[in-house]
């Protein structure tokens, strides 16, 4: 599963692209671009990712994020 978080603001939108570990933020974040091997998460940790991040509290500790801003 791919995770992503978007984020509107008046300056752009921020879109996340969630995957395992550090590695994550330097994957690859294009629209026209596949996921990355980090990038593919299994069920179990898009549901950690959503739910921490819907409480309010960001991407738990083992997970990481390649930024880009529309």
């Amino acid at each position: 599963m791919l995770a992503t978080v978007p984020q509107l603001r008046p300056e752009g939108t921020n879109n996340w692209r969630i995957g395992y570990g550090p590695a994550a933020d330097d994957a690859g974040n294009a629209p026209t671009s596949g996921t990355d091997d980090v990038q593919e998460l299994d069920i179990a940790s898009a549901i950690d990712v959503i739910t921490s991040w819907t409480a309010g509290r960001g991407l738990p500790l083992s997970y990481g994020a390649a930024l880009r801003v529309y």
